[in-house]
């Protein structure tokens, strides 16, 4: 599979301004195009967002988002990120920006083909930092989730197991393999 796009030395000003950017992700100057669109990755993407909005459709509590762009607020660091899925609490003005301006209370990233191996654990870094309580990382070729909390070691949970959402969504818990199915 090819290697997803990539440029450097980009300004902010241009990632912001240029419509063909918008389905990049910004580092620091550094643009790489996010879209992956392989047939798994969308079931994985489609099964986790119904499982999070039915949770959230209860609670009516917030929103599941797929692919919506994030300003992470890292002072002195430019990071705009399009995570696969991501829950938004209690942000009433949430669905009328063009990115939202905060850290996701969840956010849900799909291991791609494409992604390195010093990728993902970089941006879960910075989510976490930024002040995003919980993070899941989905590995489909393994099925399994590390599930990445500030302050702790990533925790690996098998497709025979549970996984929960505390603290964002109390009470929420699932199997695994539901992710997968």
């Amino acid at each position: 599979m090819a290697q997803a796009a990539t440029a450097s030395n980009v300004s902010l000003e241009r990632f912001l301004s240029d419509p063909e950017l918008e389905t990049y992700e910004y580092r620091d100057g550094e643009v790489r195009d996010s879209v992956v669109g392989t047939p798994k990755h969308a079931l994985i993407q489609m099964n986790v967002g119904a499982l999070l909005r039915a949770r959230l459709r209860k609670t009516r509590s917030g929103w599941v988002l797929s692919e919506a762009r994030y300003r992470l607020p890292l002072p002195g660091r430019a990071r705009f990120y399009l995570p696969g899925l991501c829950v938004v609490m209690d942000d009433p003005n949430a669905l009328e920006k063009p990115y939202l301006d905060q850290a996701p209370e969840l956010v849900v990233e799909i291991q791609s083909p494409d992604d390195s191996i010093q990728q993902l654990p970089a941006k879960i870094a910075d989510y976490l930092e930024a002040g995003t309580p919980l993070a899941w990382v989905i590995l489909p070729v393994e099925r399994a989730v590390l599930v990445c909390r500030a302050g702790a070691e990533p925790v690996r949970l098998e497709a025979s197991q549970t996984i929960d959402a505390d603290p964002v969504l109390p009470g929420f818990e699932v199997g695994v393999a539901e992710f997968f199915e």
